[in-house]
């Protein structure tokens, strides 16, 4: 019986040494392919660049197809792009050949500076930093990720409801806000932080003295200033909501799209970032530069949304409406049209790094301020303006008219001083001259 259990437990201890050794061997001489499949990681590597999956050794895995640069180059689609105009989402193709669609912004030299516009434009090449600059990724679940993290930012912030048990001091918090959404929207849109902080302080002084204080009266904290730093960015994030919301019907775009519909997105949105031809009334003519319906669309939706919009309570600087305006608005666009560039919506941050392409926008839009174009184009941008009122039910400031009468100044004042003493001094002589005597007979 012990014979038995000794030769069963070596027999057992052989094929144990046996399985391990072929096991051993087998992970020696057998390689298996590792390669990322065309999912998160592919389109990672897609936006630094294009690469391609490894194959497998034996060949017995197929190629995978390079990924494309999502940033850099526009894949050649079809031959026939669709056509796009206001309202009318189906068109004939353009005749002739088709060139590989391109657009002029979409260098990531941040080193590149253009000349201009001193104050509506970035002066330093240096980015902003703040938490609302967060990498762009169409990642699903990287974008859900990075969301998270920002609504957790926000909650933390102070806001304006957080004063309310000083209410002065609230009333001028607030109107100071909306000075710097003003400045921000029709003076520079992507402020640098001294920009920012030079805007800060104008407007807080200017809100003391609406209010009737005096500079002193009080002084701003770090959390204050985190507050009113943010009107930057606010206004950004409003226009890119309008935008959200208005660019999809406007140039035809399916927000949900499925088969066929991924590739005509990806088509037209090719076809319109064609030197930026989105913005022309009819995009298939290239005509109308600055005139396409959904630009007058988000103006509207922002700052002409009711009787109380900024837009409606500072007329004066929004008539006409600035180059400023236009300018956010068209990145803003693109922005959006570059989220379907693949064919799907992508919800991809719009972040203080578009400045470069915001002053590409302006250079352009301020060419129609000169020359036989100025005049004309004062009065389509004032036409903005009045369907902007329009829209809101607001009702027009009065235009300013000569005063009925002018006050009179320091040194007219001193003449009139002189010259009423000396009429009041010379009447009281008068009273004071002796009676005559035979006045004073007849009296008695």
């Amino acid at each position: 019986m012990n014979m038995t259990m000794k030769k069963f437990s070596a027999t057992i201890t052989q094929g144990l040494a046996r399985s391990s050794s072929a096991l051993s061997q087998s992970s020696t001489t057998v390689s298996t392919p590792s390669f990322a499949p065309p999912g998160r990681l592919g389109t990672l590597q897609g936006l630094r660049g294009v690469h391609s999956f490894p194959a497998s050794s034996g060949g017995d895995l197929e190629a995978v197809t390079p990924v494309r640069n999502l940033i850099n180059s526009l894949a050649p689609g079809p031959p026939i792009p669709p056509g796009v105009q206001s309202h009318a989402p189906w068109f004939t193709p353009p005749p002739g050949p088709q060139s590989h669609p391109s657009t002029p912004f979409l260098s990531t030299d941040f080193g590149a500076t253009t000349p201009g516009n001193a104050i509506a434009k970035r002066t330093s090449t240096v980015a902003f930093e703040s938490p609302d600059i967060i990498a762009s990724d169409p990642d699903t679940a990287l974008v859900a990720a990075r969301q998270a993290r920002k609504a957790a930012h926000n909650a933390k912030r102070r806001r304006y409801k957080h004063y309310a048990e000083n209410a002065a001091l609230q009333k001028v918090l607030r109107n100071t806000g909306r000075l710097l959404q003003v400045h921000f929207a029709t003076v520079c849109p992507f402020p640098d932080m001294e920009q920012k902080d030079r805007a800060v302080t104008d407007k807080f002084s200017e809100a003391l003295r609406i209010h009737g204080y005096d500079n002193d009266w009080y002084t701003l904290t770090n959390e204050d200033e985190k507050l009113l730093l943010g009107e930057d960015s606010s206004v950004r994030s409003r226009v890119r909501k309008a935008a959200v919301a208005n660019v999809p019907k406007a140039y035809g775009l399916h927000k949900t799209p499925r088969g066929p519909q991924v590739m005509e997105n990806r088509d037209r949105v090719a076809f319109l970032l064609e030197d930026s031809r989105f913005h022309c009334k009819s995009p298939l003519d290239k005509l109308g530069r600055f005139q396409h319906d959904v630009i007058a669309e988000i103006i509207h939706d922002v700052w002409f949304s009711h009787p109380t919009a900024l837009g409606c309570l500072y007329q004066s600087s929004f008539n006409p409406i600035p180059s400023s305006v236009l300018s956010l608005v068209l990145t803003v666009v693109r922005h959006v049209l570059l989220m379907y560039k693949d064919g799907k919506m992508h919800d991809n941050d719009f972040t203080a790094a578009s400045w470069v392409q915001y002053d590409e926008y302006l250079t352009a839009v301020e060419q129609f301020d000169s020359g036989e174009m100025e005049k004309v184009w004062f009065r389509y941008r004032q036409n903005l303006f009045k369907d902007g009122l329009q829209f809101a039910r607001a009702v027009p400031e009065e235009a300013e008219r000569e005063a009925t009468i002018q006050l009179a100044q320091a040194d007219e004042m001193q003449r009139e001083l002189a010259a009423l003493q000396a009429t009041l001094a010379h009447e009281t002589e008068s009273d004071d001259a002796p009676v005559a005597e035979e006045v004073l007979d007849l009296a008695l």
